[in-house]
């Protein structure tokens, strides 16, 4: 696989909403100019999956490569309906959605089905984290203009920048530290600063997540301890005990510090709002529900996911893909799930692919809380990456694994 190829798809996974966004957002540039972006990701992808098929490097399993190619087809179909006849209540501007979806999505979801070499794994697991957390200031110093709230960060120019988007790559950096942690081991010694990297990571992570006062984020990041820690074999009881109180105290730390600086309780708020029923409108539950009556009325053909009362999307990928193409789309989707988590599975007892099924933990947990099928680029590249690359037997790690160097570092 091209370098650039790798590049590339370490940003979607690192910075994923960046791409989306950043000219807009970011920059504070015209819409031209985010269009003339989101085209020059949708041509490089293009051009990937024609190198893919020229060098015979395609990695997706057939019924896997069948199965994107159909979702896909069903959410060209239903962007083509929703323009035809926009809702007048949506968020969105259909374009945005066109050349999103275009650009961000659909394109690098088929272009990033290439075979990833050793080497290059390791290079992509550097992207992934450095614009990830690269993207935690951009995103803030995007808001400066604006005081933060517990709702999110408010409105910046023509797009939103929201509390959840930078939750999520906040949660990307607190689980790039479980992960080292796992591989690493617990200190040995205080003055070993170098296993302490993992501690520093946690911090920032849980820190940013408790800032954001995003309840998703929140959930998404235990839910990835409790799944990564029990998975991962080869590693002594006192280990994972030990990885796990770290991020128990990175979470208490970094809320304790944001309750006692700010003038908002996130616990209070992550209490009361656990239902996600406390805005008839808005809250999560009640847009499932209304999203779920979409379904239910149009079983077969699928109708537009956008809420008739509110205009938004259910916040529930799955969802959402049941409502746009019906039972068919829906079942297609739940199939494709089903073999990324069992692939998560595989990869987390892999010592240098484990990073890979943390990613997709957070992505793949994301989207039943937040996002959009046509808008989460983070989303499809995580599927795509995930059920290409192929665990090799001989990578797993053992109880003795504990590398040195550059090795400890993400």
């Amino acid at each position: 696989m091209p370098r650039w190829v790798t590049i590339l798809l370490g940003l979607h996974l690192g910075a994923g909403y960046l791409l989306v966004a950043a000219p807009e957002v970011l920059l504070g540039l015209p819409a031209p100019f985010t269009y003339a972006f989101r085209a020059s990701v949708c041509v490089a992808s293009l051009w990937a999956t024609w190198l893919a098929i020229r060098d015979r490097t395609w990695a997706l399993p057939r019924w896997e490569t069948l199965a994107i190619i159909t979702v896909l087809a069903f959410l060209v179909y239903r962007l083509a309906m929703m323009v035809i006849a926009p809702n007048p209540q949506s968020m969105v501007p259909p374009e945005r959605y066109w050349t999103a979806f275009l650009g961000i999505v659909a394109v690098p979801a088929v272009g990033f089905g290439v075979a990833i070499s050793r080497p290059r794994l390791a290079l992509l697991r550097q992207w992934v984290f450095w614009s990830c957390l690269a993207s935690v200031p951009l995103f803030m110093l995007a808001a400066v203009k604006q005081p933060l709230s517990v709702s999110g960060l408010p409105r910046f120019g023509t797009d939103r920048v929201n509390a959840i988007v930078i939750g999520s790559a906040a949660s990307l950096i607190a689980a790039f530290g479980l992960v080292n942690r796992l591989q690493i081991g617990r200190p040995r010694s205080l003055n070993e600063l170098t296993a302490w990297f993992p501690l520093m990571l946690s911090g920032l992570g849980w820190g940013v997540i408790a800032l954001t006062a995003s309840r998703g984020p929140f959930f998404i990041g235990i839910l990835c301890c409790l799944i990564l820690v029990p998975l991962r074999r080869g590693v002594a009881w006192q280990d994972r005990l030990w990885a796990l109180a770290e991020q128990g105290v990175a979470c208490a730390v970094g809320y304790a510090l944001v309750i006692k600086l700010t003038p908002y309780n996130m616990f209070a708020r992550l209490a009361n709002g656990a239902t996600m029923e406390s805005d008839e409108a808005f809250g999560r539950v009640p847009v499932l529900r209304r999203a779920l009556d979409l379904f239910l009325d149009h079983p077969i053909t699928g109708t537009s996911p956008l809420d008739p009362r509110t205009g938004i999307y259910p916040h529930n990928q799955l969802v959402e893909m049941f409502v746009a193409a019906g039972v068919v789309g829906g079942v297609v989707m739940l199939y494709l799930l089903v073999r990324a988590a069992v692939k998560i599975w595989r990869l987390s007892q892999i010592a240098e692919a484990r990073w890979v099924a943390a990613v997709a933990i957070i992505a793949i947990g994301s989207s039943f809380n937040s996002s959009s099928l046509f808008l989460d680029g983070r989303f499809w590249a995580a599927i795509l990456l995930v059920l290409a690359v192929r665990p090799e037997p001989d990578l797993a790690g053992g109880p003795s694994e504990r590398p040195t160097g550059e090795e400890m570092h993400v």
